[in-house]
């Protein structure tokens, strides 16, 4: 039964937990094998897995939580291998905080209510966050847009 569990939240959530650690991350093998100890960690009942840890939002939680540990990791003991070369230049314009609240509301099922609580945000700073990231990843120079700018408000 187990067995079966894992591979359905394999097929159904994988992907998306995948882009939640690869882009936190910034390293797609150090990813892989967070979202591998995920779902280990959810299938971990050898007889009756609980079904609430089947949620991609759990999950996305989950994944969120074993990045910020593995990066904690990699801060203190100063590890690189060439993960921080590759991680800057793909999104060397967000900040950590951008790249948790783009994969947790894009991948990780999150809304933005959802994704203030698990980043101890307010709502208007994720907003801010999302939309500054958006920016970045679209290469946009100017977020805030000629329209707005003139507005009187």
């Amino acid at each position: 039964m187990t067995v079966h569990f894992g591979q359905e939240l394999c097929r159904r959530h994988g992907e998306a937990l995948a882009r939640v650690a690869s882009l936190m991350l910034g390293d797609d093998d150090a990813a892989d094998e967070v979202v591998s100890d995920t779902i280990a960690a959810a299938c971990r009942f050898d007889d009756q897995p609980e079904r609430h840890l089947a949620t991609r939002m759990y999950l996305a939680r989950s994944v969120y939580h074993r990045c910020l540990g593995l990066l904690a990791t990699y801060e203190r003991f100063m590890f690189d291998s060439g993960r921080e070369n590759r991680r800057r230049l793909r999104v060397s314009t967000m900040s950590d905080t951008q790249r948790a609240v783009v994969a947790l509301v894009m991948f990780g099922d999150h809304d933005l209510t959802q994704t203030a609580a698990t980043l101890n945000l307010s709502p208007a700073t994720v907003t801010r966050h999302l939309r500054d990231a958006t920016s970045a990843l679209l290469g946009v120079t100017d977020p805030v847009g000629p329209r707005r700018r003139a507005s009187t408000w």
